[in-house]
């Protein structure tokens, strides 16, 4: 199948795998010499329910783009016929709207389902693509967000995590954009907010990275003034990184450096401190991971957590700590 699909792309054809009927005519034909390539005998050949010219065109007259993320992944496994008409924003539309090979990763497999059967992909190739994304699953990001937490304090709301703020149908942004594995925390007023995350054993070694700046999604609510957080990132009792003061919106401090369970432990406490006001203040983790393999991370400047902080910590969650998931 591989060699008469060779054969009609010499020829100017496009014919995939799974298609075949089309694949024993092209085969006829190109042994013959009787098609022509690209014209009447023929012409290219997609899949079923695969994007074409006609159905692709906005209003305007201007042709959708693809996403490039789901382009790649599609040519890879060279079925990138059907990347025209995944790309589309309605089949996202539950999904926070923008494709990526993230997202189809993080759905459920009968949400996975239903997105492939609506753009009419074939069996043989939804099965291809499934194989590929377990593959590609086991070498991802692992997101703080999804694993499991508990000791929580926050100073209003809940704990926010993926897109959700904490605050009831809030979701968080930075500069206009979604955040899609976040981790959002809004502190007490000269006080704090903070979550201890566990990290499954045995993940392999990599590097922790993010960012942290405020949430900036509700556009209509002003900054109260004398705003003043400090966050950080402790690991058995120990801050492993920590942020400038942040006291305004529209700035973001990385985080980036080597992280592996023998060295760090497993328990990762994600921690705001107010030292003012938290007037429309939310803080936000932007997308806290590991890379798993990244073992060029510098090394992380690890100091003890100053005692009287923890000791107000410490207190502050026995008085108001909830258990999440």
């Amino acid at each position: 199948a591989e060699f008469i699909r060779e054969c009609a792309q010499s020829k100017g054809l496009k014919l995939t795998l799974g298609d075949k009927s089309k694949l024993r005519k092209a085969w006829k034909q190109v042994k013959t010499g009787g098609w022509k390539g690209g014209g009447g005998g023929g012409g290219s050949v997609a899949p079923v329910g695969a994007a074409t010219t006609t159905d692709t065109k906005k209003k305007g007259g201007d042709e959708e783009k693809p996403s490039k993320d789901i382009l790649n992944l599609l040519t890879e496994l060279k079925i990138e016929a059907y990347a025209q008409e995944m790309s589309k924003s309605k089949h996202w539309s539950q999904f926070g709207g923008k494709p990526s090979v993230q997202t189809l990763i993080d759905m459920t497999k009968q949400d996975r389902t239903t997105l492939l059967l609506a753009i009419n992909m074939k069996p043989g190739h939804r099965l291809k693509l499934e194989r590929h994304l377990s593959t590609l699953k086991a070498t991802l990001p692992k997101y703080i967000c999804d694993m499991k937490v508990s000791d929580v304090v926050v100073g209003k709301g809940c704990l926010g995590l993926g897109t959700k703020l904490g605050e009831k149908n809030v979701s968080m942004a930075f500069l206009g954009e979604p955040v899609t594995k976040g981790v959002g925390m809004y502190p007490k007023a000269k006080g704090g907010a903070k979550a201890l995350f566990v990290i499954p054993k045995g993940t392999p070694s990599g590097a922790l990275a993010g960012g942290v700046a405020l949430n900036d999604s509700q556009k209509g609510r002003m900054l109260g003034k004398g705003v003043l957080f400090r966050i950080r990132m402790t690991t058995n009792n120990s801050i492993v990184w920590a942020s400038n003061h942040v006291s305004a919106k529209g700035s973001k401090q990385e985080f980036f450096f080597a992280w592996s369970e023998e060295k760090l432990g497993n328990l990762v406490q994600l921690e705001v401190v107010c030292d003012g006001l938290n007037v429309n203040a939310p803080a936000m983790w932007i997308d806290p991971r590991i890379i798993l393999g990244q073992n060029d991370a510098p090394k992380p400047v690890v100091q003890p957590e100053p005692p009287v902080v923890h000791a107000i910590m410490t207190m502050m969650m026995m008085m108001t700590t909830t258990t999440m998931r």
